[in-house]
């Protein structure tokens, strides 16, 4: 048993409340676009160690970085595609840049 702020934890509780935290800041990050050096620098982890986090595509990790810049487009785009159906032209042309991208890149 480990003693912390809020009680006695055994150290499996507090491994994986602390995997569980990790993973909430990284799709936190992943939502504001951070790159791997800035999410190194803010979570204060090896560069080495993030970088291979946000590669391996079957870690909880990297699908947590990834929901959240997902999310975060996703809900972007959404209201870029408002602006644009109420008249913005700079919306507009965002939105038909982002449509002639996905045309050129979709199978």
């Amino acid at each position: 048993m480990l003693k912390t702020s809020t009680g006695l934890m055994t150290k499996s509780k507090l491994l994986m409340t602390e995997n569980k935290e990790l993973l909430e800041q990284l799709e936190v990050l992943g939502g504001l676009y951070y790159d791997a050096d800035a999410v190194a620098k803010i979570l204060a982890l090896p560069l080495a160690s993030v970088k291979t986090m946000l590669h391996v595509e079957s870690s909880a990790e990297y699908n947590a970085y990834w929901r959240g810049y997902y999310t975060a487009n996703k809900k972007l785009r959404e209201e870029i595609k408002k602006s644009a159906e109420f008249g913005s032209s700079p919306a507009q042309t965002l939105m038909m840049k982002l449509i002639d991208e996905f045309k050129a890149n979709s199978v």
